[in-house]
């Protein structure tokens, strides 16, 4: 419950977009409006995340940081 309230949250304040595929749901971040609104934030919050030691690792497919 905890985690659908705060993607509720995200998709109603317009961070993510959420499409129904088959029994699924997919959910993305709505980064090119995102980066309309406010140039450059995504790209720092992932790079700060990418070298904050106390965060698990991800691999480099799963975070695309744009140039």
């Amino acid at each position: 419950t905890n985690l659908s309230y705060h993607l509720a949250k995200l998709r109603e304040a317009g961070v993510t977009r959420t499409e129904v595929v088959g029994t699924s749901r997919l959910i993305t971040l709505r980064r090119d409006d995102l980066d309309a609104r406010f140039p450059g934030l995504l790209d720092s919050v992932i790079a700060a995340a990418v070298d904050d030691p106390a965060l698990p690792a991800v691999g480099a497919a799963e975070i695309e940081v744009r140039a």
